[in-house]
């Protein structure tokens, strides 16, 4: 799978000094990069909106009309899980690179095999993701959904419906298969259990079960079907004595 990497650089000769040293990385470490350059953060995001989010952005800061700072904001507001280095020629905004999640802050001018260590460090951690998520496809695009953020899946109309932490809610294009079929990866990790026809549950999260009722570790409550409750019960009960 291609890493797709975003930059975002006003200079246009910076901006492709960047690109060519992903380039001259990617032919190193022998890493598939899919690379794409933008001279505002306004086109980036309108990109976003279209294609789904990159999994790594490189931004400069200090730009003439939205900082990258304020770009990254943007990219956080868009459930944007991914890692951001920022290239900037002063160290006054480190404290506020850190605020939205950062991965690295490299000054410039960029020493190249510092920089290729900072991209060995973050596409580590971006494969690591990968193997810890799934990804949906979605009206606005793909969806990179990390396992432990998901609480359930629901059924809903002809869509998958994934609620997640922090009230986020994620909906599927139409569904072209059944619901048990549509979430054979879910169902591949012990956390997640098929809870009737219509609900996939991820155990990890749920902390107290009265009848039909869960509680989930976000204080909110979910009805499953009566004739699943003593199955969930015991499967439940086995996920954590396991765990623990």
């Amino acid at each position: 799978m291609n890493i797709k990497i975003a930059v975002c650089d006003d200079n246009i000769h910076n901006l492709n000094e960047t690109i060519d040293l992903l380039k001259e990385y990617s032919n190193i470490s022998k890493t598939k990069l899919e690379i794409t350059g933008f001279k505002n953060g306004q086109d980036m995001i309108e990109n976003i909106q279209k294609q789904g989010h990159c999994q790594l952005y490189i931004l400069d800061i200090v730009m003439k009309n939205e900082n990258g700072i304020q770009i990254a904001e943007n990219l956080r507001k868009l459930q944007c899980n991914c890692e951001i280095i920022f290239l900037t020629n002063s160290n006054a905004f480190a404290a506020e690179s850190y605020n939205v999640g950062a991965f690295y802050y490299i000054l410039k001018p960029i020493d190249k095999q510092k920089f290729f260590n900072i991209l060995d460090m973050a596409i580590k951690k971006i494969k690591q993701k990968q193997n810890n998520c799934i990804v949906v496809s979605t009206k606005n695009g793909l969806c990179r959904i990390l396992l432990g953020d998901i609480l359930y899946v629901e059924k809903f109309e002809r869509i998958m419906r994934y609620h997640c932490k922090d009230n986020i809610v994620i909906n599927s294009l139409t569904l072209k298969t059944n619901f048990k079929q549509a979430n054979e990866i879910l169902l591949e990790n012990n956390k997640f259990y098929l809870c009737g026809a219509s609900f996939v549950i991820n155990l990890q999260h749920v902390v107290c079960v009265q009848g039909q009722t869960l509680t989930l570790d976000d204080n909110q409550k979910l009805t499953i079907p009566r004739n699943t409750v003593t199955e969930f019960k015991t499967i439940w009960g086995k996920y954590w004595l396991n765990e623990i």
